[in-house]
């Protein structure tokens, strides 16, 4: 299946059949995000939409969910997002779930009725990148939404039945400051009802805002060690509404967690506090060499 753009996808959609519907990003302004610099915005045609589903009907013919291509699809209107839901059934009648990215400004634009009916079609799980719950970051890194607007948009997928999965940043904050951004993160977290965290860890790359502003050193970048101690400290603070799922198993990441809260919540920050107490920040450095990252 050939691709006229760069994809990318959720770990767990390995498997998946990826259908662009959407190339680049609507927002595209996040000061530490390069995945989509010099892709424009753009909505496929249906009529290319379809070509691709005529094509996954061969070469899936037993799949069960299926992923929309692009930073943000649910940024199309409820219309649009229901012909493509008609187009899925009538070349994927198999298909039982539909996801995508999605943004809070995304969730804005649909109405309860929108949401609702799309979660009938079969749009019940979405991937967002909250990246933080602190409003002080979120301004500096341009993401256009506040915390609370996303509890909001987020407590009204859940009242539609759209499950979905929260996707943050540890070291995004900076040196010295990950522990603040922990609480901030936790705080909203608390607030909501999300199925999985995913706990990825800042790469910050050359050719974004954030990379200048580390040549610059008006940002300093948060230590390896630190960056656990972050993540100690979400745990320590998570208390969520439902059971959640954390998951840290990134590239980006020096320790990989998968661990139900509350169920492994205490296990798991004992895990933490020992990896801290066997090592040092120095050791964490020689160890892991975020700068030869290139993801």
């Amino acid at each position: 299946m050939m691709y006229d753009t760069v994809v990318y996808r959720p770990p767990r959609e390995a498997t998946s059949p990826l259908l662009p519907v959407t190339a680049g990003c609507s927002h595209n302004k996040c000061s530490f995000c390069n995945m989509y610099r010099g892709v424009p915005f753009k909505v496929y045609p249906r009529e290319r939409i379809r070509v691709y589903l005529s094509e996954f009907q061969k070469y899936y013919p037993h799949a069960t969910r299926i992923y929309l291509v692009g930073g943000d699809p649910f940024v199309l209107s409820a219309p649009k997002l229901h012909d493509i839901c008609d187009d899925i059934e009538e070349f994927m009648p198999q298909v039982k779930t539909i996801t995508m990215y999605a943004s809070v400004k995304n969730i804005i634009n649909k109405s309860d009725e929108d949401l609702k009916a799309l979660r009938a079609r079969g749009i019940n799980q979405l991937y967002l990148g909250l990246e933080t719950g602190w409003d002080e970051l979120l301004t500096y890194l341009c993401k256009g939404s506040t915390a609370a607007e996303a509890v909001t948009q987020l407590n009204r997928l859940t009242a539609a039945g759209i499950t979905y999965g929260v996707i943050i940043m540890t070291g995004l904050a900076g040196h010295g400051k990950g522990i603040e951004n922990a609480k901030h993160t936790a705080a909203l977290m608390n607030q909501i009802h999300a199925r999985v965290l995913y706990c990825n860890s800042l790469v910050i790359m050359e050719d974004t805002p954030l990379g200048q502003a580390r040549r610059e050193g008006t940002y300093v970048e948060a230590g390896e060690y630190e960056r656990i101690e972050e993540l100690l400290t979400l745990f320590k603070e998570l208390k969520p509404k439902s059971k959640l799922l954390v998951n840290s198993y990134h590239v980006s990441n020096a320790l990989n967690i998968n661990a139900e809260v509350p169920d492994e919540q205490q296990e798991t920050i004992e895990r933490l506090e020992n990896f801290l107490a066997s090592t040092t920040p120095e050791e964490m450095e020689r160890r892991f060499h975020r700068q030869d990252m290139n993801i």
